[in-house]
């Protein structure tokens, strides 16, 4: 918690700044709020490696330099008939089980 009576004190003091969004704000962190404590903390186990953002434009920079003909398909389907031929030698497209 921040001290407010430091600010009194002529000589520069350390300050704890501790937030539990929790127990202060009555809900959890949101997904920006654990990012920003992250960086400030040095924590980078959140973050995307270099190499991997820029295998990520790598793979990515050549679809938005060239994007593919968009081929429309029925609202609630599961593709045009093309999309087959993405999945043909894999045993093609497996319905999700939705219990």
């Amino acid at each position: 918690m921040l001290d407010a009576h430091r600010a009194d004190r002529k000589a520069a003091s350390p300050v704890h700044l501790d937030v539990e969004f929790a127990q202060e704000g009555g809900e959890d962190p949101t997904p920006y709020e654990n990012l920003l404590e992250a960086a400030i903390i040095g924590n980078s186990t959140l973050f995307t490696r270099q190499d991997m953002v820029e295998e990520s434009w790598r793979i990515v920079q050549p679809l938005l330099d060239h994007p593919p003909k968009v081929i429309p398909y029925k609202p609630g389907g599961w593709g045009p008939p093309q999309a087959d031929k993405l999945a043909a030698d894999r045993g093609g497209w497996h319905k999700p089980w939705t219990g």
